[in-house]
């Protein structure tokens, strides 16, 4: 059995949470702890949301090794202008069961509430760049047009 180190005895409390992040320099509010390839125990109640959602544990067990021990396949994470989505990977089943099943659902997916602003594209760093650009074609088109 693989012993636990310190961390994953403490990442469910937010206090240890906000400690991590600002030992990286990274600001608390909004920010959050990706912790992969650690096996989460739904089938014992085991959450992978912790310590008030700010860390979350993704790969819970797409291996089929661990499948007994975790109850599902795994966990993906998902970020998009209105935050983050945990979806729930279940095991892998046959075709026919597939089709007996389509009308029931493969995954779910979690909203993790947290109260963060919605983040639109042109908020992102990628987004003011091309915010940018566009500027400068809007000025080379203005430049071409009188000519």
């Amino acid at each position: 059995m693989e012993k636990s180190n310190a961390y994953y005895r403490l990442r469910n409390e937010p206090w240890f949470s906000q400690k991590v992040l600002s030992s990286f320099g990274i600001k608390s509010t909004g920010s959050v702890i990706i912790n992969g390839h650690t096996p989460v125990k739904v089938c014992k109640g085991e959450s992978p949301v912790k310590a008030e959602g700010t860390v979350f544990v993704i790969d819970g067990g797409l291996s089929k090794a661990y499948q007994k021990t975790t109850g599902i396949a795994g966990y993906s994470l998902l970020l998009n202008s209105y935050g983050f989505q945990l979806v729930t990977h279940y095991p892998f089943i046959s075709v026919d069961q597939q089709l007996a099943q389509a009308n029931e659902g493969t995954y779910v997916k979690k909203v993790i509430n947290q109260k963060l602003p919605r983040r639109l594209n042109r908020n992102t760093t990628k987004g003011k760049v091309l915010q940018q650009e566009i500027a400068h074609l809007h000025q080379l088109l203005a430049i071409y047009s009188n000519r």
